[in-house]
């Protein structure tokens, strides 16, 4: 079996509490700053559009997975602040 790359090792953990790339993780610290995450979300989310309109998937279907990325990654944001107040900055 492949190993799993970054992102999809991502997709499988709720949290990312027991994720095994914590550590390495390049967007984890992006969550205690709202800039730096929302600069992040509006990249990924540019770059998402884009990749999806060449692939010529359809828009419905794009917006759907975009959702239940952008949530996930949400969820796991709060989570983390929740956790680790002390990084957080606004």
């Amino acid at each position: 079996m492949a190993k799993l790359t970054m992102g999809q090792e991502c997709f499988t953990h709720e949290y990312c509490t027991n994720c095994p790339n914590r550590k390495v993780c390049t967007i984890r610290p992006k969550f205690y700053s709202d800039q730096a995450y929302n600069t992040w979300k509006d990249e990924t989310v540019r770059n998402f559009n884009i990749i999806t309109s060449l692939q010529g998937i359809h828009p419905f279907i794009a917006e759907m997975g975009k959702n239940i990325a952008l949530n996930m990654m949400d969820k796991r944001r709060a989570e983390e602040r929740r956790l680790h107040e002390t990084y957080v900055k606004e």
